[in-house]
């Protein structure tokens, strides 16, 4: 069972009850179970562990850039004109972006780290594939990272949450509520969760395409 330590959460300030005077709370490295994580989670983990700072979101300072790549996209995809000027070898590498929208996590909060991690991974879009992590632009700009060991795994990971659901589905022109969508997969006549993270339900990509189709069929 792997376990890795992580600082993942920001200081805190609780008031004492009995004086109402702010008590600092400060950060502390959560211990991390690899095992228990989903690939998409896991390399996510091991992005952290590359970039060695806190992941954090302070108004426009944000610490930790996790580099991702396209699973199928590539350079010259998203380069207008890019067969006029670019050299065939670079057209053809992926589709890179640095990703840096993280969630505080202060120091009170009672979630496990693997379920932090679980719901940022999430944050990514599902058709990137997670490479691995620095700590801030200047060393983006330096040096990319080496792809962590579960980066692969990582682009193989292609589930949603309900909202991610929602905005793909909407995306393809099947526009639904929350409600309804609830409604639908209780009744059987929409697509249960293929999994769960924690309490939190996740859809494969591959069924929601299916629902949409026409081709899922509900279980007998």
């Amino acid at each position: 069972m792997p376990t890795i330590k992580l600082w993942l959460r920001t200081d805190a300030v609780r008031v004492d009850d009995e004086t109402g005077e702010d008590v600092p709370i400060p950060r502390y490295a959560d211990a991390i179970d690899l095992d228990s994580l989903s690939p998409r989670a896991r390399a996510l983990a091991e992005a952290v562990a590359q970039m060695r700072v806190t992941p954090t979101r302070d108004g426009d300072k944000r610490n930790g850039l996790v580099l991702c790549q396209h699973t199928t996209r590539t350079v010259g995809d998203v380069t207008p004109g890019a067969e006029g000027w670019m050299s065939p070898e670079r057209a053809a590498q992926p589709d890179t972006m640095t990703w840096k929208d993280w969630d505080r996590f202060p120091a009170d909060r009672e979630m496990p780290g693997e379920e932090y991690l679980e719901r940022q991974a999430r944050k990514i879009p599902h058709d990137y594939a997670i490479v691995g992590g620095v700590r801030s632009s200047l060393d983006w700009a330096r040096q990319r990272p080496d792809p962590v060991p579960s980066s692969a795994a990582s682009g193989e990971d292609r589930h949603l949450t309900r909202d991610q659901v929602l905005n793909y589905m909407r995306e393809r022109g099947r526009a639904i509520s929350a409600s309804t969508w609830s409604s639908y997969t209780a009744r059987g006549q929409a697509p249960r969760p293929d999994r769960h993270i924690s309490r939190t339900p996740l859809w494969a990509v591959e069924t929601i395409d299916a629902y949409l189709d026409g081709s899922w069929k509900a279980p007998a």
